[in-house]
């Protein structure tokens, strides 16, 4: 059974960042401070680097989709299993721009989730369009066709290859 998804269009933050320390009854932001006083040296302005919405809508083909999707998901670094669930996706083009991911679990859904911020922005500077989204749907059929116990896991891998059978035998082992 499918759960509703949700569309993802721009980048999101996650993780909220972690707020700064002040220092006194002013709430100054502390950056450095002075041995001798305990007072801030340098006060700095924050400055929002947020994506910029410039709702560019041009068209793009097939093959530019599949091609801004292998820059996009070579672009994740820190995320080797979301990177590898992205690899194994191959983006179709629809009228509303969204492209339907179908993942096994909410685990995988989150985990993907956290590099979409990046993915998106790389789909949009590449295809100049603002409108691409992605929309992800958990679909837990899909986990029932994996082999889930070791005994299971073994049958899977051992069917279609004699060579491991044999190997199995003359070393005599056994799924634990």
């Amino acid at each position: 059974m499918s759960q509703p998804t949700q569309v993802y269009t721009k980048a999101q933050t996650i993780n909220p960042q972690p707020t700064r320390r002040t220092q006194g009854n002013g709430g100054q932001e502390l950056y450095g401070f002075s041995l001798k006083t305990g007072k801030p040296t340098v006060q700095r302005e924050e400055t929002n680097t947020g994506p910029v919405s410039q709702n560019r809508n041009e068209e793009y083909t097939e093959e530019q989709l599949q091609k801004a999707w292998r820059k996009a998901v070579a672009m994740v670094k820190n995320a080797p299993f979301a990177k590898g669930v992205l690899q194994r996706i191959t983006p179709t083009k629809s009228p509303d721009h969204n492209i339907q991911l179908v993942v096994q679990s909410n685990t995988i859904k989150m985990q993907v989730v956290r590099v979409l911020g990046p993915v998106l922005e790389v789909l949009h500077d590449e295809l100049k369009n603002d409108k691409v989204g992605i929309a992800i749907e958990v679909d837990v059929k899909l986990q029932e066709l994996l082999p889930q116990t070791p005994n299971e896991r073994w049958a899977f891998v051992s069917k279609d290859n004699p060579w491991l059978q044999q190997m199995a035998q003359d070393l005599q082992l056994r799924p634990r």
